[in-house]
């Protein structure tokens, strides 16, 4: 009595398989037989329906996790033109376009997502947008194409600035700041700090 757990690729056509065999085969089986007892007893199923409660379940999670992801963009995105829960600054590094804006998001996907949006509102130019996200300033960049200045140089000069971290390529970028001072003063002058860039 035998039973292979795994395998592995060790070179061209070849192939290790790892198996227990014996009593450590008896105690593998037994092992995973309490572990779908355990699921079964969760999911309040038998061995008869306990797949299709699974996948249910699953299908359930995913289905939720979108809807959350969908409204933490729908949130950012409004607050965006809440000026309660944001500020907005327009400018001009050289012919280019600038919107600054400080905004509310729960996640860095979310910010990243509301900033892609923006970029596309805007047309041409670049998008900056922060918020604070587990106690920590978080910006990202989103530059159109066919423009002279670099959204990940940018992010750089940003996190130079503000004691940060931060790169990306020259569509987009991020920032990450620790003291929320310096982050907090950045939105009070960004067009300062961005010209630095020239």
């Amino acid at each position: 009595l035998f039973k292979i757990v795994s395998e592995i690729g060790i070179g061209s056509g070849n192939r290790r398989i790892f198996a227990t065999t014996g009593i450590g085969t008896e105690d593998l089986v037994e092992s995973n037989q309490n572990v779908v007892k355990a699921i079964m007893k969760t999911l309040s199923s038998n061995k008869d329906d306990v797949i299709e409660k699974f996948n249910l379940l699953y299908k359930l999670s995913k289905d939720q996790q979108k809807e959350i992801e969908n409204l933490q963009i729908q949130i950012t995105n409004l607050s965006l033109g809440n000026t309660e829960r944001s500020s907005t600054e327009e400018f001009q590094i050289g012919s280019t376009k600038v919107s600054c804006s400080k905004v509310f998001a729960a996640n860095i996907g979310a910010l990243r997502k509301a900033g892609d949006s923006q970029r596309t509102k805007l047309g041409e130019g670049i998008v900056i947008l922060g918020s604070i996200i587990d106690q920590k300033g978080s910006i990202v960049i989103m530059a159109t194409d066919g423009l002279d200045i670099d959204a990940g140089e940018l992010a750089k000069i940003i996190a130079k600035e503000t004691d940060g971290g931060g790169g990306g390529n020259k569509f987009s970028a991020q920032v990450g700041i620790k003291n929320i001072e310096k982050f907090e003063n950045f939105f009070k002058d960004p067009k300062k700090i961005i010209n630095n860039i020239n």
